[in-house]
């Protein structure tokens, strides 16, 4: 019976639509494209995706994305020739072509038939023109051994394995594949960044609940009684509201919490309105599988509420409030925020991601962020020698200005070779550099950002001065006019 039911979905359902997928033809080309080893920046890496809703969000604005289908992938391919074809454990696939991929992606033991027929097929197109093929199985190590949703038998087929379990790459290596390593969850900051807005002294959980995971459910009443009997107050936003399944049914005491579901693209701008967000991690025992909300919560500047995990206490320690702990208190509140904002700032985008993928498979990204120009007096020298250690890539460059006078900036800085002009303040460092860099992918381009921890989240309309960061087609109007008003945003 499974076999049937799955034959009538994959085979006839699509004739029914209309949506055959394109056979490539018997004869394929003898040569192989010329594989890209240079890409001057990480917009220019062509990769196409097959991947669920929320991957394509993170990543698909990182690079020069095209998304597969079982209609067009052998046009795409072999018109775009991509560098990378990335395909992770997906369930159905992005919402433009809903469910174009449900029951195509993972091995199935019961059904008697090969399912992921197209998934094969451009497997084998790939490897024809020498295109990397990644799998990015972010279902480790949850569906390990399953034999209903064997996501393990597609990754082996791969070029390369990537897996959010580290636990799980000795495993791979057992099966005979050699090129495994650890891909984190990441978090996009056009997404999920601060707002702000006045953050309310409340907790947000946007979630669902499915009531046949006993365990998740029982973590998750821990979670949602830890917050209340503090005295704060939550709000759920349920992301199967518009669902009719008793399963995915919130408990009745809860009830009056639930409020509608938000789209992902715009779960950032809601979560930024509050102060406490609570996570909940299915996968507990792994050293670095955890959900990946927690990056974004902690993008946001909220402090994250979270049953156990190993991967949390590994990588964020005492800087989450874990459930049965006190509430901290809110000078620990702030030094929680400040850190966890570095922290996935820092080392936890999905460019960054990306580009350490690229590196992975052998693919050199020419410059991996935009080019800054600092400009400094001599009191504040003190600090390039620690910015040229924190980025190697030759793309800050340094001006010394005796005079903090416009026309000295012009005589000195040629304009048009960099994207942003920084004057650094006393305190400020290689790490700070860094985030105040990653704040742009969000920001408009006629606001600077600057570093004031009693003011952090929050915008302000000030004078240019030591500190601020700025686009540098803002920092042309301010050489014309020096005491012009502009918006700044403050991190911690």
């Amino acid at each position: 019976m499974v076999t049937i039911t799955h034959y009538l979905y994959l085979k006839w359902w699509p004739r029914l639509k209309r949506q055959n997928a394109l056979r490539p033809p018997a004869a394929r080309r003898d040569k192989p494209y010329d594989r890209r080893r240079r890409v001057a920046c990480l917009k220019e890496l062509r990769v196409a995706f097959v991947c669920d809703e929320m991957t394509w969000k993170d990543f698909s604005a990182e690079c020069d994305a095209r998304f597969l289908t079982p209609q067009n992938w052998y046009e795409v391919l072999k018109d775009w020739k991509p560098d990378i074809f990335l395909c992770e454990s997906a369930w159905s696939g992005i919402d433009e072509y809903r469910d174009c991929w449900r029951a195509r992606i993972y091995r199935n033991h019961q059904v008697l038939f090969e399912q992921r027929r197209e998934l094969l097929q451009i497997l084998d197109f790939c490897r024809d023109m020498g295109i990397v093929s990644v799998f990015w199985n972010k279902e480790d190590p949850t569906f390990w051994g399953n034999q209903q949703y064997d996501f393990v038998d597609t990754a082996l087929r791969f070029d390369y394995i990537l897996t959010t379990a580290e636990e799980c790459v000795d495993s791979y290596r057992a099966k005979g594949h050699e090129n495994v390593s650890v891909w984190q969850f990441g978090f996009s900051p056009k997404l999920f960044h601060p707002t702000g807005k006045q953050m309310q002294d409340k907790a947000v959980f946007a979630g669902s609940w499915y009531a046949d995971q006993y365990e998740r459910c029982q973590d998750m009443c821990s979670l949602f009684d830890t917050v209340l009997s503090s005295g704060l107050h939550l709000d759920i936003y349920d992301r199967q509201s518009g669902s009719s399944d008793p399963n995915c049914q919130y408990p009745i005491k809860y009830k009056p919490l639930v409020r509608p579901g938000v789209p992902f693209d715009q779960l950032g701008q809601v979560l930024g309105g509050y102060l406490y967000a609570v996570n909940i991690n299915t996968v507990k025992s792994s050293p670095t599988m955890f959900a990946r909300r927690v990056f974004e919560l902690m993008a946001c500047g909220e402090v994250v509420i979270s049953n156990e995990s190993c991967g949390l206490r590994r990588f964020f320690s005492d800087r989450v409030w874990f459930v049965g702990e006190e509430r901290p208190s809110p000078q620990k509140i702030q030094q929680m925020r400040s850190a966890n904002f570095y922290e996935v700032f820092l080392n936890h985008t999905c460019h960054k991601r990306l580009c350490n993928l690229a590196q992975h498979v052998g693919i050199e990204l020419v410059q991996t962020r935009p080019s800054v120009a600092v400009l400094f007096t001599e009191s504040v020298r003190i600090f390039e020698n620690d910015w040229l250690d924190m980025n190697n890539q030759g793309e800050i460059s340094f001006y010394q200005c005796k005079q903090w006078r416009p026309a000295a900036l012009k005589e000195q800085m040629p304009l048009a070779k960099h994207d942003y002009w920084y004057w650094p303040q006393i305190g400020d460092n290689g790490q700070i550099f860094n985030v105040l860099l990653e704040q742009f992918a969000y920001l408009p381009p006629n606001m600077g950002v600057c570093r004031n921890k009693s003011k952090a989240f929050s915008f302000e309309t000030i004078v240019w001065r030591a500190g601020i960061m700025v686009p540098v087609c803002l920092g042309e109007q301010l050489l014309r006019k020096p005491e012009m008003l502009i918006t700044v945003f403050y991190i911690p």
